[in-house]
């Protein structure tokens, strides 16, 4: 039996280097009250209860 061949280096990526983070819209677009409200509706009932349970 032969060795098996050493594993071969990936090419190099198309389209340069990557990028160091990923812009999120919420960084630098303000929320109108109507969104902030409907936001804090969601994460109220992502909330735990007192036994921990979500409610």
């Amino acid at each position: 039996m032969a060795d098996p061949e050493p594993p071969r280096p990936r090419p190099p990526r198309a389209g340069g280097p990557p990028l160091d983070r990923v812009w999120h819209p919420q960084e630098s677009v303000p929320l109108t009250p109507a969104e902030e409200h409907a936001f804090g509706q969601v994460v109220s009932r992502l909330t735990q209860d007192p036994t921990g349970r979500l409610r």
